[in-house]
């Protein structure tokens, strides 16, 4: 059984030129891809961990205007006071609610909740005393240790964005170190592919060049093999 052999050179140069391009191809498109996926993964990765912390940050101060207005409503009685108060406290419940719907460590989850709780006892409070019972004042000292859980949370997310940068790096590192070990295999075997389909392109090639000589020389003794491709032949 013959080996495949191209009807051309022309044809043989584009074969090897395809099984020699083409795993260096595939190695820049996968190099590509894992780049992509990394920064993909790392922008959304960072975006969240930015929104947790923009959330922390709205949320302690929601916490600072409520208990200034819960002060005030308990100094002067003013009814109105408390509207002010309910609408920083909307602002509280959609803070909670929008990192609530983030992708937040357990802990960050139940500080958020136990947060929430104390909220809802401090309004509830307000809702049913009047403004100098002392529910009212017991109450309104909760806002004390909201503000430090709301603190908690700003210093939790600060940390979670450097240990997401530090997983990044990694990765990055690791994707690194993958790309050489894939650039160490594949470019010494696309030389050695190369130097192979020299040969074989050069062969033939050769030995037309010592048959031409031979023929001018007028050594008829030995008929003209050239195998290869086959405009050569």
């Amino acid at each position: 059984m013959r080996l495949y052999r191209p009807k051309s050179i022309r044809r043989l140069l584009l074969v090897v030129f395809v099984l020699v391009v083409m795993p260096l191809m595939v190695a820049l498109i996968h190099a590509t891809y894992e780049v992509d996926r990394l920064v993909a993964q790392g922008q959304r990765a960072l975006f969240a961990t930015v929104r947790a912390t923009q959330g922390s940050q709205l949320l302690l101060e929601s916490i600072t205007d409520m208990e200034r207005n819960a002060l005030q409503y308990k100094v002067l009685g003013d009814e109105t006071l408390l509207d002010v108060y309910r609408e920083n406290r909307q602002k509280f419940i959609d803070t909670t609610n929008k990192l609530a719907a983030l992708k937040l460590s357990q802990l960050q989850h139940e500080r958020l909740q136990m947060m929430i709780r104390v909220e809802n006892e401090i309004s509830e409070a307000l809702q049913l005393f009047p403004n100098d019972a002392e529910e009212t004042a017991s109450a309104i000292d909760g806002f004390g240790s909201l503000a430090r859980d709301a603190r908690k949370m700003l210093v939790d997310n600060r940390k979670l964005v450097e240990r997401e940068v530090g997983t990044m790096e990694n990765k990055g590192a690791e994707v690194q170190r993958s790309l050489v070990v894939q650039a160490m295999a594949l470019v010494p075997g696309a030389l050695i592919m190369a130097g192979i389909f020299t040969i074989l392109i050069t062969r033939p090639l050769r030995r037309m060049d010592k048959a031409i000589r031979r023929l001018g020389d007028g050594d008829f003794s030995k008929p003209a093999q050239i195998v290869g491709p086959r405009d050569l032949e």
